[in-house]
């Protein structure tokens, strides 16, 4: 995995200009590229995942470098588009590059171990299909052009009556 940082499209997204004519095209390409090499090492992943917590060696390595690391470079990316205005983040930075990180690992590795039946029971997951539809989302959730009015969280339950 380590290997492979070098070579993601989130890293050649940070390093090159923003344009507002590609954002939409290559944040659905980071977002697939993340999944499409999370999948190819879905079963190293979930080793490591589940050994972390009786490995601390390890844990840096996943939790800490490893996951920080995709985290914080996708929290940059979208900070710099933001700050461009091809952007728009639904929440602070961090918290959205992590939602992306987690969904992204949710279906690409621990979906794959989950012995429940998939959503449609049609089979195996479509790893193609799930990548495109994360991508999908993400895009149209943070594309300016297409933000829904601001959604407000519903008001916090009255304590009850005495």
């Amino acid at each position: 995995l380590a290997a492979d940082i070098s070579d993601l499209k989130l890293t050649h997204a940070l390093s090159s200009p923003s344009t507002a004519r590609a954002e939409p095209a290559e944040l659905g390409g980071i977002v697939t590229d993340l999944y499409q090499r999370l999948a190819q090492h879905r079963t190293t992943i979930k080793l490591v995942d589940r050994c972390a917590s009786e490995l601390p060696e390890l844990a840096e390595v996943w939790f800490g470098a490893g996951r920080h690391a995709q985290v914080s470079g996708l929290a940059e990316y979208r900070t710099r588009r933001e700050h461009a205005g091809t952007l728009t983040l639904p929440g602070p930075a961090a918290l959205v590059a992590r939602t992306i990180i987690e969904l992204c690992t949710l279906w690409a590795v621990h979906c794959h171990f989950d012995p429940a039946p998939t959503p449609d029971d049609s089979g195996p997951i479509d790893d193609t299909a799930v990548a495109a539809m994360l991508a999908t989302l993400i895009v149209r959730a943070t594309t300016p052009e297409q933000m829904p009015a601001a959604v407000t969280a519903p008001p916090a339950p009255r304590p009850p009556a005495s």
